[in-house]
């Protein structure tokens, strides 16, 4: 993930926060980008670091509503 996409995604969730809500679609499509960021062998530290501060945008914005699309790790 690009580093200058980072500061529009974490707005979008700031400010998106009922739409991401209503659509949790965005939800696994931002998770998505997280996951990717962390495992794909063609990306390097930076995009991992970015990974990891989307995801926390998604974990402070979304609270209560990210379990439903969260795979479960048992």
């Amino acid at each position: 993930m690009p580093l200058e996409m980072l500061p529009s995604l974490c707005n979008f969730l700031l400010f998106g926060k009922d739409t991401f809500v209503q659509h949790p679609e965005y939800t696994r499509m931002a998770l998505d980008m997280f996951e990717s960021s962390i495992t794909n062998d063609h990306l390097g530290e930076n995009d991992a670091v970015n990974g990891c501060k989307l995801v926390e945008s998604i974990l402070l914005n979304l609270r209560g509503h990210i379990d439903d699309v969260c795979p479960s790790h048992k």
